[in-house]
């Protein structure tokens, strides 16, 4: 569980570090992440879904099987899903506003495909 915390997102390559406002992990997590120069180059996938938000800066993200988007500031809300192969990488910093959700956390149960992202760390 977490309060008001800071700490480095995505492992030792990665250029994200996350202010979380609080996270109760079985559940859900409120945070802002900065993407510093660079942001996530390695692929990664998700261990809960996600909806997220960008306030500043640009960040192109380039999924396993190909596709490319770009994110910008605006009204549009960015949905992750969990599992899904990705990687996100800028030339300046940008921050995001997210939410993320183990749709299942509440009522106890788990699914078995976050099992093991959750052990390496993976978010």
């Amino acid at each position: 569980m977490k309060f008001l915390a800071r700490r480095k997102d995505g492992g030792p390559e990665s250029h994200v570090v996350g202010y979380w406002l609080v996270e109760i992990r079985s559940m859900f997590s409120i945070a802002l992440l900065r993407f510093g120069p660079g942001g996530r180059r390695a692929y990664h996938s998700h261990a809960f879904d996600s909806i997220s938000w960008v306030l500043a800066g640009h960040l192109r993200e380039q999924h396993i099987w190909g596709r490319h988007e770009v994110h910008r500031p605006g009204w549009r809300l960015e949905r992750e899903v969990r599992g899904i192969g990705e990687r996100k990488a800028g030339h300046l910093t940008s921050w995001w506003s997210t939410g993320r959700v183990d749709e299942l956390g509440s009522a106890g149960l788990r699914h078995n495909r976050a099992a093991p992202l959750a052990k390496r760390g993976s978010r």
